[in-house]
């Protein structure tokens, strides 16, 4: 599941639809990093703050009249374990998604009794990154004749420091680089494939 952010209900007096604000909250920095980059491309949303636990969001961050969204982990470290980061948000009178890698129908159920708007599964956003990078490849006619690294089979699910979504993200993030730089010089590409 998808979720959608309607930022509708967010406008000033002019009639102007301000952005939604956000934070997003896990114990993974290179999750952090890039739940800001994605979100911080869209115009309609406004990041205020990646935080690595729940206790680093600063007080006037945890009040809806600042933020109107939280994009959560599940298993944020040595403070909360399934739905009761859901609860702890609300609490805050702010909305969640959840982000995890906990993929279960099960879990995203409970996440969604728990008052979360939305869950998204780690593994899927990966594969949506995947697949927007290679659309866009096409689009310009460059074909990307290494493939993206394969998602991993082996997570335990218990939010491990070195977790192997870690790596895996990291991998990601540089096939999406190198795709990107190919996408920006065509011309270079063709020149360095036909003079190797």
């Amino acid at each position: 599941m998808t979720a959608r952010i309607d930022n509708t209900h967010v406008s000033g007096g002019s009639g102007a639809t301000a952005p939604v604000r956000v934070i997003a909250v896990d114990d993974h920095p290179l999750t952090r990093r890039g739940v800001a980059e994605e979100l911080g491309e869209d115009a309609r949303l406004e990041v205020l703050g990646t935080f690595p636990s729940f206790g680093a969001v600063p007080l006037p961050l945890r009040t809806p009249s600042q933020v109107k969204v939280a994009v959560i982990d599940l298993a944020v470290r040595h403070e909360t374990r399934g739905v009761e980061s859901v609860a702890l948000v609300s609490s805050w009178g702010i909305p969640s998604v959840v982000y995890t890698m906990h993929g279960s129908a099960i879990i995203r159920d409970e996440a969604l009794r728990a008052g979360a708007l939305g869950f998204v599964s780690k593994s899927a956003a990966g594969g949506e990154l995947v697949t927007a990078v290679l659309e866009e490849a096409g689009r310009h006619g460059v074909a990307l004749e290494f493939p993206p690294p394969p998602e991993p089979t082996t997570c335990c699910g218990r939010g491990c420091n070195g977790c192997v979504w870690e790596g895996y993200y990291t991998a990601l993030n540089g096939w999406r680089e190198d795709a990107r730089a190919l996408l920006e010089a065509p011309a270079i590409l063709a020149d360095q494939v036909k003079n190797p």
